[in-house]
């Protein structure tokens, strides 16, 4: 009997856990432009809120490894980790100064979405992994 391509899916550690990048570097692209999005509406302007930006995508990178949420990732994947961040807040930044109010609006709440979608398949994946024999 094959496995449903869902599964097999949910089970592949190879997309998941890659050595530089993986399935979640879309989550730090992603939380690298909220990012963006929440120090444009503070009025913060790009190379402090890239600062801030590293601080917080280092500083999530430090707990995952220190409370073992990523206890089997690779050091260079979490160095990868804060770029893609960094990648994200980058083009969100300039991507959404130039959009109306009501479009930022929009795009953070899609983003924000699509953030929470991919981290549930995530962690979804992780407890499916776990319960494999």
């Amino acid at each position: 009997m094959t496995d449903s391509l869902l599964v097999r899916f949910m089970s592949d550690r190879s997309i998941w856990e890659g050595k530089y990048a993986d399935l979640w570097s879309i989550t730090h692209v992603i939380s690298g432009t909220l990012i963006a999005f929440l120090l444009l509406e503070h009025s913060v302007f790009f190379w402090p809120g890239l600062g801030i930006s590293v601080l917080v995508a280092g500083g999530w990178e430090l707990i995952e490894r220190f409370t073992g949420l990523a206890s089997t990732e690779a050091v260079t994947n979490s160095f990868a980790d804060i770029l893609f961040a960094q990648l994200g807040f980058a083009t969100g930044y300039e991507l959404l100064r130039f959009m109306r109010y009501e479009r930022a609006v929009l795009v953070a709440g899609l983003l924000f979405g699509a953030f929470v979608a991919c981290v549930t398949v995530g962690w979804a994946s992780y407890a499916y992994y776990r319960n494999v024999p």
